[in-house]
């Protein structure tokens, strides 16, 4: 089962879009790109993503993409379980 990555539009142009487009090529993900995941006040200060059921938030995207992998990894082993 895929585990959904939803990127916010509006912070894909602070630098998140190379993260979604590489993740877009990875299996085992749902990466999602919606007008709005919820943070609209942490939005232009952090990169920010949803994982599954989890916010994550980065200084930078190499940051991003790094937790975004751990948290896929982590929610794939829990799902096994």
């Amino acid at each position: 089962m895929a585990v959904n990555v939803e990127f916010c539009i509006p912070n894909m142009h602070n630098g998140a879009d190379a993260v979604y487009h590489s993740l877009k090529k990875r299996r085992g993900l749902r990466v999602l790109a919606l007008p709005c995941i919820g943070n609209c006040s942490g939005c232009v200060e952090k990169l920010h993503v949803v994982c599954g059921f989890r916010r994550l938030e980065a200084d930078t995207p190499d940051e991003l993409l790094v937790k975004i992998i751990q948290c896929a990894s982590q929610m794939r082993s829990y799902r096994t379980r």
